[in-house]
């Protein structure tokens, strides 16, 4: 995987820090791997409140944003998980928007942001 994180629990939700090379072609492969890690961390923990400050520029193609959301089905993440995605990179954050119709779509509440404030409050209203 060419991505490293950081992940921490921090008040009542978990924080994970993604940085790392964007490489072409394997998009799909990185984000299985990170997300079954992410989610292998929260198994066992009382939270359902994921914020992940995204630090990796590059292009998320349509089919791995869509395959992404089938692969969270099929990997088991519950619907009842809240996850504010921070983009630090302008055009990644608008390929983030389309993997958040694609998650929705597939009954998961997931919001993309380029503000990390207001992702800590979207997070915190009805939690």
């Amino acid at each position: 995987m060419s991505y490293s994180y950081e992940i921490k629990e921090v008040g009542s939700c978990i924080k994970i820090e993604i940085s790392g090379e964007y490489t072409a072609g394997t998009e799909l492969e990185d984000n299985v791997q990170l997300w079954g890690e992410v989610l292998r961390t929260c198994e066992g923990k009382s939270t359902n409140c994921i914020l992940a400050i995204w630090k990796i520029p590059g292009y998320l193609p349509t089919m791995a944003a869509y395959n992404l959301a089938e692969t969270a089905d099929e990997e088991g993440w519950a619907k009842d998980f809240k996850i504010a995605i921070v983009y630090l990179d302008e055009e990644r954050y608008q390929d983030g928007l389309m993997a958040e119709t694609f998650a929705s779509d597939h009954g998961f509440n997931v919001k993309m942001f380029l503000d990390e404030k207001e992702a800590k409050e979207w997070l915190m209203a009805s939690s």
